[in-house]
């Protein structure tokens, strides 16, 4: 049975900083505003399972570090450990006093919040699917899609193996792995390097392009490195990951440098930081005949260098992407289920 919940002037499927800002926004403006989102709490991957949680890491981490170097101050702190319960429930209470304050705003502005997985039905037109299995239809004038994203999860890795992992389970570990070698040097992958390094554990940084942060400027990918070095955080740069696989002890992970020397390494779990992907799956865009979604980036280059290193291949050579003055100012990739992604820079740079 299908119940029907009303017309709204908006609809919005999720509710990450894209979604209830706009929602609280459209509310402020008398807009009628429904706000549809899967998870229990509105928030998003950011608050729920990227910036949020992972930033009240990094202020367990740096108090961490501070205590380990408290001396240096004159104020000496013997035996400072990591109680990871108490890690993750400090981080618990940040996230959910940031969820309490979005609830809050969402309910003062007149939006109306729907818990279920949201898909179009037609272009004014939204279905929901709660846990229970029942559906609602939801008609909207205006429909925005703010679905968020998930990790990227490649199909060279065995993700069923429990030490191997991504940053959303990585945020729930229950104790810190004495060796853990993370792959991709982006923001998520040096994120929890540092983490994991502040924890205790030692750490191995993989990275297939030729520096950290390789979407970011030069100078803070060597700052970077000279402090993570300093940390004793070893970064490996322009290698790749040719395998992992299970032993009696742990993990045995095999690295292939740039000239094609292989290394084994063992370790006690694998992070894979290798980038997200849209989550499009659910929301059927094909059936009502959207074939192109679109991104604003920086530095459309360096992400379509990122993206061929990792595999995914452009709708196109890559100089069919270069303008009159040979810059990449757009490209298209294909997403898994076909739909057309357009990356490009909003600002006209290369």
């Amino acid at each position: 049975m299908v119940e029907k919940i009303g017309n709204f002037d908006l609809a919005i499927i999720g509710s990450g900083p894209g979604g209830y800002v706009a929602a609280i926004r459209a509310g402020q403006l008398g807009i009628s505003t429904v706000l549809i989102e899967k998870d229990p709490q509105p928030g998003g991957t950011c608050l729920h399972r990227g910036c949020i949680p992972t930033k009240a890491l990094l202020q367990s981490a740096h108090v961490i570090d501070l205590a380990r170097e408290s001396s240096y101050f004159g104020i000496p702190i013997p035996e400072a450990n990591v109680d990871v319960p108490a890690v993750l429930s400090f981080q618990k209470k940040v996230v959910q006093k940031n969820a309490k304050g979005v609830e809050f705003l969402l309910k003062k502005n007149g939006v109306t919040t729907v818990r279920g997985t949201g898909r179009l039905d037609g272009l004014n037109s939204i279905r929901v699917v709660s846990d229970e299995s029942t559906e609602q239809l939801i008609e909207a004038k205006n429909i925005i899609l703010a679905t968020g994203s998930v990790p990227s999860r490649p199909g060279f890795l065995d993700f069923s193996i429990p030490s191997i992992i991504t940053s959303d389970e990585a945020l729930h570990l229950e104790s810190i792995p004495k060796k853990s070698i993370v792959l991709g040097a982006g923001a998520v992958g040096c994120e929890f390097a540092s983490i994991l390094r502040s924890f205790g554990s030692e750490v191995v940084l993989v990275e297939l392009l030729d520096r950290l942060l390789p979407v970011e400027d030069h100078e803070c990918s060597a700052e970077l490195m000279r402090s993570f070095k300093k940390r004793g955080i070893l970064s490996r740069v322009s290698t790749t990951l040719k395998k992992a696989s299970t032993t009696d002890s742990g993990l045995a992970v095999v690295l292939v440098s740039e000239d094609g020397e292989e290394q084994t390494l063992e370790a006690d779990m694998l992070l894979c930081a290798v980038g997200r992907k849209p989550v499009t799956d659910s929301l059927k865009l094909d059936q009502v005949g959207i074939s192109h979604i679109s991104f604003g980036v920086h530095d459309v280059k360096a992400l379509a260098d990122e993206l061929t290193a990792k595999g995914y291949e452009l709708a196109g050579p890559a100089e069919s992407f270069l303008n009159a003055s040979g810059e990449m100012r757009s490209i298209y990739v294909f997403d898994p289920d076909g739909i057309l992604v357009q990356f490009n820079n909003p600002d006209g740079g290369g």
